[in-house]
């Protein structure tokens, strides 16, 4: 299933992985390199590459909950600290499964979230 911005933050369908004020919480209160690392996130998944299964879960300094997703790059792999806000875990799992892909960036879902 093809997931829209509108579908990820609740406004449309019945999956909403993430409201908008968690968004707005995280990219405003979280590190830069969360969020940058968030950004790389969205970029790979938009992309079409194939999370490989992270199921271990850590805590940071911070005592945020994260996990290290890997994803399969032409047989290298690469990955990105994906911190726990909303149902992120859930989307991810989906991933997993083959039954999600995103066609937005992380900028285009904090541009979403800004539309009332």
């Amino acid at each position: 299933m093809l997931v829209t911005t509108k579908m990820f933050l609740g406004k449309e369908g019945n999956l909403q992985f993430i409201t908008a004020d968690e968004l707005f919480h995280f990219n405003d209160h979280s590190r830069e390199d969360d969020v940058n690392e968030m950004v790389a996130f969205f970029d790979l998944v938009k992309a079409g590459y194939k999370p490989i299964i992270t199921r271990k879960t850590r805590k940071d300094q911070g005592g945020n909950t994260y996990k290290f997703q890997n994803f399969n790059r032409n047989g290298n792999s690469d990955g990105v600290k994906v911190v726990y806000i909303g149902k992120i875990f859930d989307f991810i799992e989906g991933l997993y499964d083959s039954k999600y892909a995103i066609n937005f960036t992380y900028d285009e879902l904090i541009e979403e979230a800004e539309q009332v």
